[in-house]
């Protein structure tokens, strides 16, 4: 894969955990529906300054669009889940245990 296609990839994946359309992102960063599409497809290079445009627009750090995977190959944390886990590291190991059992519990009832 090269380089534009994974920065296009890690857009695309970014924008849906967001919950944005494409349509929304490029509202968001003031572009057009079919070049937002030309970048995540690879069709076309996406220029620095659109690119932080659209890391700002989906609250993640620019780097995590280019740089290495960080979590189960996903490239970024959205500000809640970085949140959550800071929030999480933060505890003391039984309120950590407590904090998983509580979550799971949720999800289990969801």
């Amino acid at each position: 894969m090269t380089l534009r296609q994974t920065i296009g990839a890690r857009i695309r994946q970014a924008r849906e955990r967001a919950g944005m359309s494409q349509e929304q992102l490029a509202s968001a960063i003031g572009s057009e529906a079919a070049t937002l599409s030309r970048y995540e497809t690879a069709r076309r290079a996406i220029p620095i300054e659109t690119l932080e445009r659209v890391a700002k627009a989906l609250d993640v750090p620019a780097v995590e669009l280019v740089g290495r995977p960080t979590v189960e190959g996903r490239t970024s944390l959205r500000a809640d889940e970085r949140d959550l886990l800071s929030t999480y590291r933060s505890m003391s190991p039984a309120f950590r245990r407590l904090a998983l059992r509580l979550l799971r519990e949720l999800r289990r009832n969801d």
